[in-house]
């Protein structure tokens, strides 16, 4: 028995490393790469990247390629001509229009639109950022309460060796007539409750382990196992900060809050984006077009089948009295011979037309649209506000908890160390005056039971305190290790 007490503190530091066992750093960079909540805020930074781009794109003109060809049929007023042909006159006609619109004044909408979705950007970025250190922190817990079942099962491992060796010691001590059958049947019943201990220990262990792959998102967990390091108590030192040192030391590290901060000042842009519909909208335009038409007239020498027209009549001139408008009578010649227009590029050349121009819009009254559009953008930017300091003061809950957490885990576990002394004191002298038959197995069993919890606790809390000052540690640095 005293080879099992020897054991046991030797085992509660004393680990093997083995084929495919993962460390604390490559469980945090694995769920880091393939976790599906951080590939979905990955996704999101990608897309206020693309919102990024666009705003600044939507500073600049616009420029548009607008081209046509068409078959009309039937009376239709030609687009070249602007002449209405008789029915059953086809045409085919083209037009090709590029043109250009740049907004020169719009209330500052767009330069607000380039600062807010800078800081869209920022906020999607702490927002990875807070995520994947939750994650970090969660596997960290998980792969503690591995390492603290994998302690457990090797404890009660021994415990059962040093069961059967009794068992088998007072087998053959029974069969011999040393000792009564009461006294084998109960050492039989501890042997059985130690390996009912050990099952359970072996399931927690098991289970612990599937959490752990579960939350890495494993495909499989076969050969699944992590290293089990020799971890020392932490220096204490963030003991004796108080929770407000920690709290002012750590706040403008953490994501989560420089999310809320950031995510304050993009409203702020987004009602001054609001109120940019009370603003006059200044805007620049420039087009270039021409056009072709088969119904186009070819004025050329060889095209004209009419002789010169004789004057018929006239007719008044609403315009200026004393110069009458003539009426001329082309003797029934056709002017134009349909079959013959000028070739595609001439008419391109001749109906080429330019223009540029300022266009000034002045809004009046939009059914009250753009105030309901201010008053939203100020409500969301009081409730960004609200969320900020909401993010403060659940920082600082969560600081004040932890450092409470760690203090309790570091008084429990000197507790635990002095419960371990004393039981082990107990124990050991129990099993002396078992040997002398001065005491029965059921005594000796409820001594040994006390000094197997006290190392449970004393274990227990020892890797709770390690978690908590990990916790405390990573508030202030952002670094994870458990060296």
């Amino acid at each position: 028995m005293k080879k099992l007490i020897v054991s046991l503190f030797v085992l509660m530091g004393f680990h093997v490393v083995g084929q495919n066992q993962w460390t604390l750093e490559q469980c945090v960079e694995y769920a880091f790469e393939n976790n599906l909540q951080i590939k979905q805020s990955t996704l999101a930074i990608d897309q206020a990247r693309v919102e990024r781009n666009a705003a600044k794109a939507n500073a600049a003109p616009n420029l548009n390629f607008n081209t046509g060809y068409f078959w009309q049929f039937g009376s239709s007023i030609d687009p070249v001509t602007n002449t209405r042909t008789l029915g059953g006159t086809n045409a085919q006609t083209n037009s090709s229009t590029l043109s250009a619109n740049w907004t020169i004044f719009g209330g500052l909408d767009n330069y607000n639109a380039i600062k807010q979705t800078k800081l869209d950007y920022l906020v999607a970025t702490y927002n990875l950022e807070d995520m994947r250190n939750d994650v970090a922190i969660n596997i960290a817990g998980q792969y503690l309460q591995v390492l603290f079942n994998k302690e457990v099962v090797n404890i009660n491992t021994l415990v059962l060796e040093n069961s059967e060796k009794l068992y088998l010691q007072t087998k053959k001590r029974y069969e011999a007539g040393a000792v009564a059958k009461g006294d084998l049947l109960q050492i039989e019943a501890q042997k059985a409750s130690d390996e009912q201990a050990l099952v359970a220990a072996e399931n927690n262990l098991n289970l612990s382990v599937l959490q752990l792959a579960q939350t890495l998102q494993l495909d499989t967990i076969a050969d699944f196992d992590i290293v089990a390091p020799e971890l020392e108590l932490p220096d204490s030192y963030l003991m004796a900060m108080s929770p407000d040192d920690i709290y002012y030391q750590a706040i403008d590290l953490q994501p989560g809050v420089k999310s809320a901060e950031y995510n304050v000042l993009s409203s702020e842009y987004a009602v001054s984006r609001s109120k940019a519909g009370y603003m006059p909208r200044l805007t620049l335009s420039a087009q270039l077009n021409s056009n072709f038409s088969t119904r186009a007239p070819d004025f050329s020498q060889d095209n004209v089948t009419a002789t010169n027209p004789s004057v018929i009549g006239q007719v008044p001139n609403p315009v200026d009295p004393t110069n009458p408008i003539l009426v001329y009578d082309f003797g029934g010649f056709d002017l134009i011979d349909d079959s013959r227009y000028p070739a595609f590029g001439t008419q391109y050349e001749n109906n080429f037309n330019q223009f540029i121009g300022f266009n000034l819009q002045v809004p009046i009254f939009n059914n009250l649209n753009v105030k309901r559009n201010v008053s939203n953008s100020k409500l969301q930017l009081e409730n960004s506000k609200v969320a900020y300091e909401q993010a403060k003061m659940d920082f600082r809950q969560t600081v004040q908890r932890a450092h409470s957490d760690a203090l309790a885990s570091y008084k429990s576990y000197q507790s635990a160390v002095k419960s371990v002394e004393s039981n082990k004191e107990s124990f050991e002298y129990a099993e002396k005056r078992r040997q002398e038959g001065a005491i029965n197995q059921y005594e000796y069993d409820n001594a040994r039971i006390l000094y197997l919890n006290a190392i449970s606790q004393q274990l227990q809390s020892k890797y709770d305190y390690i978690f908590k000052i990990k916790v405390l540690e990573f508030y202030l640095s952002n670094k994870l290790s458990l060296d």
